[in-house]
């Protein structure tokens, strides 16, 4: 349900690494952007409410190699009043891709809020996200 739907985020790296790059199906486009300390993220509007109960992020370890995995992230959805509210949290991923059912919420805005983006040795303040996506079963 976020193929190609409107994009935002807190920062991009460049014109070629935007939001909307993570949301194109095409597998070597990425979301990059700096995480500093208050975390940074990227949006999506589902262009109407949705229940979500499923969500996607490929890592760039296909890619870019496995150390510089999302480390720390969480999905965010947006209540009535505009606030962000945490459905599911990651904390101390190894993973290449991240693949986690939730309880059902009801949102039309949707982000990945990142807070580590990368790991020990190979540790790089930048976010790389190929795909970032949530589902409907």
């Amino acid at each position: 349900i976020s193929y190609m739907k409107p994009t935002d985020a807190s920062i991009s790296e460049n014109e070629d690494e935007t939001p909307d790059h993570a949301v194109n199906g095409i597998p070597t486009e990425k979301w990059c952007g700096l995480v500093e300390e208050n975390g940074a993220w990227m949006s999506i509007d589902l262009e109407k409410v949705e229940t979500i109960d499923r969500w996607l992020v490929k890592h760039s370890g296909k890619i870019e190699g496995s150390g510089w995995n999302t480390e720390d992230f969480a999905l965010e959805y947006q209540n009535e009043n505009g606030e962000w509210i945490a459905a599911d949290t990651v904390k101390g991923n190894r993973d290449d891709v991240t693949l986690r059912d939730i309880d059902p919420i009801k949102a039309r805005y949707v982000r990945l809020f990142v807070t580590k983006p990368s790991q020990g040795e190979d540790y790089d303040p930048h976010a790389r996200i190929y795909e970032f996506s949530v589902f409907k079963k």
